[in-house]
Formats: structure tokens, C-alpha cells, sequence
């Protein structure tokens, strides 16, 4: 099985290295934590299939998710420079098959091999520009424009792993899980949903979701994808 490539930057040369390093396979079904708060750093996954979120949960059982690993996503990215304990959790958000490597194994190939450095530094990168996006999105967007902002966001980055085909593609979120991504409740999530589907923008059936008209979806949410691909 081949795997997936880690962006669209990542050349033939970089593939074949991950080819070399991440040899081992493992399954998660939904809900299984690949780290706890606290857990040392001792491995790293490339996602081949399904999802996965990095979340901080508060003492009242509340839920933030800072971050969604997607098809082609490597994770902890910083691990593969420094390594140390994880300050949250990272959690199967639905059954997740993902193929691992040493953080000290990357590192080594990385400091022999320019292209790689530059693909985990363009990594770190857009995580980072996803990571402020999420906060402005959060803190500013509407509820409806949140929601759609996610989905226009997910559809690019499975665009650059070459899923995504026809503006469709799985979906496994919950209302609970979106709305622990954007600061917003289930109920508030149900509507806007209803909104973006009464628009005609995309519908969601069977865990896959369809987008029905992208330029008018990407307009509600005032989404550019620019930020995903830094430079």
C-alpha cells in the first residue's frame, strides 16, 4: 500500500525516504488516543486513512480541538525536531490507520537529505497558519460562516493528497466535534448546518459529505486558501 504523500511539495526523493522509515502499520478505531496529556514523545504517525484531532479537555469536561490530522498529515510535527512530552491529546476521530517512525529517525534522514528539512519546516508552517486561521475564525466568524469555513478548509488540504474528487469526500465529524472545533454548541452547529444545506451549498449523508457549489460556499465562509500553502 502506498502512502500518502505528506504535501504537494513533497518530491520523489522525500517519498522515498518515508517509504523507508515508515514501515510499521497500525489501526484506531474512533475514540482511541494516540497520546495522553503528559505522554513522552516516542513516535510518529503519517495518516494513510481517516482522521484524527489534537484537543485540550478543562477540568469541567469541556473540549477544545486545536488541530485535525487528515489523510497525508504527520504528527507531532515538532517532534521530529525536538523531542519531550505532549501537552495534550491526540484522538481518533473515526477508524484511523496511520503508518509510524521514530521522531529520531526523521530527524536523522532530515539533516542528510535538504528537500526533507524544507517539507517538515513547510509543515510546521501551515500548521502554524492553520492554527491562527482557527483563531480569527473563532474569534470573529459567525457560527454559519465557522462551519463553512471548516469544510472549505478540509476540502483544500484533501485536495493536495489528491482526495476530495468531485468536491466529495468522508466526513466522520459529529455536531459535538464541530462544534468543539469552532466554540460553538451542538445546537448552534445543527442550525448553521441547516442553513448551509437549505442554500444549496452541500448536503452530508452516510458520513460523506457532498459540495454542491464550492464558490458560493467559499464566499459565505471568506475563505481563501492561501494561508494553507505558506511560502
Amino acid at each position: 500500500m502506498a502512502k500518502a504523500r505528506l504535501c504537494e511539495d513533497f518530491n520523489e526523493e522525500c517519498r522515498d525516504i518515508v517509504e523507508q522509515l515508515f514501515v510499521n502499520f497500525i489501526s484506531y478505531s474512533k475514540k482511541q488516543t494516540f497520546f495522553h496529556e503528559g505522554d513522552d514523545i516516542g513516535i510518529m504517525f503519517l495518516v494513510c486513512s481517516g482522521w484524527a484531532a489534537r484537543a485540550i479537555h478543562l477540568a469541567d469536561g469541556r473540549r477544545q480541538i486545536t488541530e485535525i490530522f487528515l489523510p497525508g498529515d504527520l504528527f507531532p510535527v515538532h517532534a521530529s525536531i525536538s523531542q519531550g512530552v505532549i501537552e495534550d491529546e491526540i484522538v481518533a476521530l473515526g477508524e484511523c490507520r496511520v503508518t509510524t517512525c521514530s521522531p529520531g529517525a526523521l530527524n536523522e534522514a532530515s539533516r542528510q537529505t535538504n528537500a526533507l528539512t524544507r517539507t517538515l519546516w513547510w509543515l510546521s508552517q501551515r500548521d502554524a497558519a492553520i492554527l491562527r486561521m482557527w483563531i480569527a475564525m473563532n474569534g470573529q466568524y459567525r457560527v454559519y460562516e465557522r462551519v463553512a469555513h471548516l469544510v472549505c478548509e478540509v476540502l483544500e488540504r484533501l485536495k493536495h493528497v489528491g482526495l476530495g474528487e468531485g468536491n466529495r469526500f468522508d466526513f466522520p465529524l459529529t455536531q459535538q466535534e464541530i462544534g468543539d472545533i469552532i466554540g460553538a454548541t451542538p445546537v448552534h452547529v445543527s442550525r448553521s448546518l441547516k442553513q448551509i444545506r437549505d442554500a444549496g451549498l452541500l448536503d452530508i449523508q452516510g458520513g460523506v459529505l457532498q459540495v454542491h457549489d464550492l464558490e458560493r460556499l467559499q464566499k459565505a465562509a471568506h475563505f481563501n486558501p492561501g494561508y494553507l500553502n505558506p511560502r
